[in-house]
């Protein structure tokens, strides 16, 4: 797990506009970090979506599904771990903390 310390990190962001609302998202991610309690802001395309117009975009944020545990708040990538989350056995427990597979929720 990276702490605070890491040098791992990536910095994206995007404006987006629609009836004269600008919303200017900016986030830095570190990478390799296992732990996350935060939010994590919808991509471009679901903007894109309802109707808001891109106006600047600096890199990308990293897609794919995430998981996240709800007791210890270690995250699945599922595109780090290679498989999609649903497709785990339905007795696969967290690796940090040990609890069922329907104690996580996905927030990417």
């Amino acid at each position: 797990m990276t702490g605070p310390e890491t040098k791992d990190h990536y910095e994206w962001s995007y404006s987006v506009k629609k009836d004269g609302v600008t919303i200017r998202v900016t986030v830095e991610d570190a990478r390799d970090k296992e732990i996350y309690s935060g939010y994590i802001p919808p991509s471009v395309k679901e903007w894109e979506e309802k109707g808001w117009d891109v106006v600047e975009k600096n890199n990308d944020r990293e897609d794919g599904a995430i998981w996240r545990c709800g007791a210890c708040r270690w995250l699945y990538k599922e595109a780090k771990e290679g498989t999609p989350f649903e497709e785990l056995p339905d007795d696969w427990k967290c690796p940090k903390c040990g609890v069922s597979k329907d104690s996580f929720e996905q927030i990417s």
